[in-house]
C-alpha cells in the first residue's frame, strides 16, 4: 500500500521510480508549446499569401476582361507590373515558409527529445546539417550570386520561431502585398483611363455626386418653348384696379423699347421721349427697359425716376416706374443687351440706340418678342442664379451679400423693389463674379421672380427673400446639385417647409417660425430629404427651363404691388399635375433675419387681414383649379388626415408618398 501511494500519489517528497522522469516532463510540455507556435506562424503567414494571390488573381482577370482594345498596350504594361510584383512576392513569401519548415522541423526534433536520446543529438544535427547543405547548394544554382554570405553563415543550432519574429514576417508580407495592390491599381487606372471615353461616366445611384452641373449646352438653359402664363388659369384674375389703364396692359404691353446703355441723362431722356411718342396711340400700352452701368459717373435711380416723371404719362399709383425697367450689371454691353431683352414683357421688341441730337434716339425695326427672346438666350453661363426679391430691409443687405460672393460660377440678381439701397447693394456686392441689380415700380414678389428667372443665365435658379440669410458654405447647393441628377424628374426643391396633405405620410415638415423645426421622414445622400405635395415659398431651388416652359408663377394670384400668398403652393400641384416632382430637404440657412415680423404683410393689421384674405381666396382657386387631382384634405397634422387610407386621398397626396416609398 506504501510503494503504491508512493508511486500513484505524486504528492509529498520525491515521485515513486515508475513516474515520469522530470527531463521527460519538460520535454513533453516543450512539445506541446513547439507545435503551437508553429501551427501558429504557418497560419499567420500563410492567410496574407492567399489573399495576395486571390486579390492578383482577380485583379488580372479585370484587367483582361474589361479594358478595350484601344488600351492593349497599356493593359499589356499594366499585367507585366502585376506578375513581375506576384514573382518578387511569391519570392519573399516562399522563403519565409523555408524558413518556417525549417523551423518546424528543428521544433517537432527538439519536442522529441528525452534524457534518453540526447546521446543521439551529434549525428542528428549533422544530417541536417547536411540538409541544409544541399538546400543551399539548389538555391546557389537556381539563383546564382544572389545568395548572401548571411545564409551561408547561418547558425544551425535550434531555433524557435518567437511570436515577435514571426508578427514582423507577417508585417513584412502585407507591406508586399500592400504594395503589389498598389501597384496594379494604378496600372489599372491608367489603363482603364486611356480605354474610357472622355466624358465621365455616370455614377451610380448609390453614390451621389456632389459636383457642380454640366456646363454649356442649351439643353439644359434654354427652354424648348416660352409660356407667359400656365396653362391652367383661375376662373376668374384677381380683382385688381388700375385707375383708367388695363392692368393687364401693364403685365403685357405692345411693345418694349431696350436701351442696352444709357450714359447719360440726356439720353435717358430721349429714350423716355421717343417710347412715349411712338406708343401714343397704342392701347396696349409699352414699358421701357434700360442698362444704367454701374458705378460713379452713372444715372443714379433717382435721376431715372425724376426724368420717367417728367416724360412718360403719369401712375395710377404713383409709381414713377410703373413703365421703367432699370438694370445695372457688372456684365458687358452685349450681355446687358440679351438680358433686357429676356426680361421684356411686350408682344414686340424694338432696340433703342443714340441719337443725332434733338429729341429723337435711332431704333431698330421691331422684332416679335418670342423671335427676339430666342436669340437673346444665353447658354449655361453659370451653374446657379440666386434670385433675390428685396424690399427696405437695408441691416440684411451686408450679410446676405458677402454670402453670394463666396458661391463660385454663381450670377446674383437682385430686385430693388423698393427702389432705396442702389448705392448700397453695388457697394455690398463688388468683386462679385457677375450681378445685377434690378428696379422698376413695385410689383411684388410674382412679377420680381418671373423678371429675374427670365434675366438668369443658369441651369438652376435659387428664389430667396430678403430675411433668409444663405449659408456659409457651398456644400448644400451641390447637394441640391445631386439630388436633381439623381431625381431626373424633379422640377422644384424646397428649402424652407413642406406638407403632404392625407395618409400615412401626412403633416408639415421642415422650418417653423416659432418652435422646433419639424423632422423630415425621410433621408437622401446623409441629408433630411423628402417629396412633398407642396412646399412654402424661400428659399426655392428650381430648374429654369421647367420654370419657363411651364408659364411661370400665376399673375392671377395677386395684383401689381401686391404679395401673392399661395403662388407657391400652386406651382408645386402644376409640377405634379404636368408629370413632375418636388420635394424638401433642410439646408442650413438661417431663416427670418431681422424684424420680419414687423414688415411686409405683417407690417400692421390691415396689412396682414389683406394676406389672410388673399391666402385664402387663392387657396380655393388652387383646388378650383386642380379637382379632383388635389383636394385639401384639411390640417396636415390632424388625426384625421393622418388615419385617412391611401385610397381615399386625391393623387396629389398619393404621388409624394409612393415616391417616398419607392425612392427613398
Amino acid at each position: 500500500m506504501a510503494e503504491r501511494s508512493s508511486a500513484g500519489g505524486g504528492g509529498g517528497g520525491g515521485g515513486g521510480g515508475a513516474g515520469p522522469h522530470p527531463h521527460i516532463r519538460q520535454s513533453v510540455a516543450r512539445q506541446s508549446t513547439y507545435l503551437m507556435m508553429s501551427f501558429l506562424a504557418v497560419v499567420l503567414l500563410g492567410l496574407p499569401y492567399i489573399y495576395v494571390q486571390a486579390n492578383l488573381l482577380i485583379t488580372k482577370g479585370w484587367l483582361a476582361t474589361t479594358v478595350s482594345a484601344d488600351a492593349s498596350a497599356m493593359s499589356a504594361r499594366a499585367l507585366a507590373t502585376v506578375d513581375y510584383t506576384v514573382s518578387r512576392l511569391k519570392e519573399a513569401t516562399y522563403s519565409i515558409f523555408e524558413h518556417d519548415d525549417d523551423d518546424s522541423d528543428d521544433q517537432e526534433g527538439s519536442t522529441h527529445e528525452s534524457a534518453n536520446e540526447r546521446e543521439e543529438e551529434p549525428s542528428t544535427r549533422q544530417d541536417e546539417k547536411e540538409e541544409q547543405e544541399e538546400q543551399e547548394e539548389q538555391e546557389e544554382q537556381e539563383e546564382g550570386d544572389e545568395t548572401t554570405e548571411t545564409e551561408n553563415a547561418e547558425d544551425e543550432s535550434e531555433r524557435v520561431v518567437t511570436f515577435e519574429e514571426a508578427t514582423r514576417q507577417r508585417t513584412a508580407t502585407w507591406d508586399l502585398a500592400s504594395a503589389a495592390n498598389a501597384a496594379a491599381a494604378r496600372a489599372t487606372t491608367q489603363a482603364a483611363s486611356s480605354a474610357l471615353p472622355r466624358t465621365t461616366p455616370r455614377k451610380p445611384a448609390s453614390t451621389p455626386s456632389y459636383s457642380a452641373p454640366a456646363k454649356g449646352g442649351s439643353s439644359g438653359c434654354v427652354p424648348k418653348s416660352y409660356a407667359d402664363q400656365p396653362a391652367k388659369r383661375t376662373r376668374s384674375a384677381f380683382p385688381c384696379k388700375c385707375g383708367n389703364e388695363t392692368c393687364a396692359h401693364l403685365d403685357s404691353p405692345s411693345v418694349s423699347y431696350v436701351m442696352p446703355r444709357a450714359s447719360s441723362r440726356d439720353m435717358l431722356r430721349k429714350a423716355f421721349l421717343h417710347a412715349a411718342r411712338e406708343s401714343a396711340t397704342s392701347p396696349a400700352g409699352f414699358e421701357v427697359l434700360v442698362s444704367l452701368g454701374i458705378g460713379a459717373g452713372t444715372v443714379s435711380v433717382d435721376e431715372a425716376m425724376e426724368e420717367a416723371r417728367a416724360t412718360l404719362p403719369p401712375s395710377y399709383r404713383d409709381e414713377a416706374l410703373e413703365r421703367v425697367v432699370l438694370l445695372r450689371t457688372n456684365a458687358n454691353r452685349n450681355v446687358a443687351e440679351k438680358g433686357l431683352v429676356r426680361m421684356a414683357n411686350g408682344q414686340s421688341v424694338v432696340i433703342l440706340g443714340g441719337g443725332d441730337g434733338g429729341n429723337d434716339v435711332a431704333s431698330a425695326p421691331p422684332r416679335e418678342r418670342r423671335d427676339a427672346v430666342s436669340d437673346a438666350e444665353a447658354d449655361c453661363a453659370f451653374d446657379v442664379a440666386f434670385a433675390l426679391q428685396y424690399f427696405k430691409r437695408p441691416p440684411n443687405i451686408a450679410a446676405i451679400a458677402s454670402r453670394l460672393k463666396k458661391y463660385p460660377r454663381a450670377q446674383i440678381l437682385i430686385n430693388d423693389d423698393s427702389n432705396t439701397e442702389d448705392e448700397q447693394w453695388q457697394a455690398s456686392l463688388r468683386g462679385a463674379a457677375s450681378y445685377s441689380i434690378v428696379h422698376s415700380g413695385n410689383i411684388h414678389e410674382i412679377r420680381a421672380y418671373n423678371r429675374l428667372v427670365k434675366l438668369a443665365s443658369a441651369r438652376y435658379v435659387v428664389l430667396l427673400q430678403d430675411d433668409d440669410r444663405p449659408p456659409a458654405s457651398t456644400l448644400w447647393i451641390r447637394k441640391a446639385y445631386a439630388a436633381f441628377d439623381k431625381f431626373p424628374k424633379l422640377a422644384l426643391l424646397g428649402a424652407l417647409s413642406g406638407q403632404i396633405q392625407g395618409g400615412p405620410d401626412s403633416g408639415k415638415y421642415g422650418h417653423r417660425q416659432r418652435g422646433a423645426p419639424r423632422p423630415l421622414s425621410y433621408r437622401y445622400a446623409g441629408i433630411p430629404f423628402m417629396f412633398v405635395t407642396l412646399v412654402n415659398m424661400g428659399p426655392f431651388v428650381m430648374k429654369r427651363t421647367v420654370f419657363l416652359e411651364s408659364g411661370m408663377f400665376q399673375l392671377d394670384f395677386s395684383c401689381r404691388g401686391a404679395a401673392g400668398i399661395g403662388f407657391d403652393f400652386e406651382y408645386a400641384v402644376r409640377m405634379w399635375y404636368t408629370g413632375r416632382q418636388v420635394a424638401l430637404f433642410k439646408p442650413p440657412f438661417e431663416y427670418h433675419v431681422g424684424d420680419w415680423a414687423k414688415t411686409g404683410t405683417r407690417a400692421n393689421p390691415a396689412a396682414y387681414r389683406m394676406r389672410e384674405a388673399t391666402e385664402k381666396r387663392n387657396s380655393a382657386s388652387i383646388e378650383d383649379m386642380y379637382k379632383p387631382f388635389y383636394r385639401n384634405h384639411g390640417r396636415a397634422n390632424s388625426p384625421e388626415a393622418k388615419r385617412m387610407s391611401f385610397a381615399r386621398i386625391c393623387k396629389a397626396a398619393q404621388l409624394p408618398t409612393r415616391a417616398n416609398k419607392a425612392q427613398l
